[in-house]
C-alpha cells in the first residue's frame, strides 16, 4: 500500500511538473508570436544553436529552472516562482 501511495505521488509530481513547463512554454510562444522573434532570433538572444531552441519549445521534459527562466528573460516575460500548500 505505501509502495502504491508513493508511486502515485511520484506520478502527479511528473504530471504538474510537466504541466507547469508546457504553460511556461505556452506563455514563451505567444510572446514570441506577440513580438515577431523568430526561433532563430530566440536562439540568438540566449547564445545557443537554433535546434537548442527547437528542442527546448518541442519538448521540455528536461529543462531547468535557469533555462525557464532565461528563455522567460529573452522574449520580455517577467518569471516569478509561486509556492502554494
Amino acid at each position: 500500500m505505501a509502495e502504491e501511495l508513493e508511486a502515485l505521488s511520484r506520478g502527479a509530481l511528473t504530471v504538474g511538473y510537466q504541466t507547469a513547463i508546457m504553460e511556461v512554454m505556452q506563455r514563451v510562444e505567444g510572446a514570441m508570436e506577440e513580438q515577431g522573434i523568430s526561433r532563430k532570433e530566440l536562439a540568438e538572444r540566449l547564445n545557443v544553436h537554433p535546434s537548442r531552441v527547437t528542442r527546448l519549445l518541442g519538448d521540455p521534459d528536461n529543462v531547468t529552472l535557469r533555462t525557464l527562466w532565461r528563455v522567460c528573460s529573452a522574449v520580455g516575460l517577467q518569471p516569478s516562482v509561486s509556492l502554494e500548500g
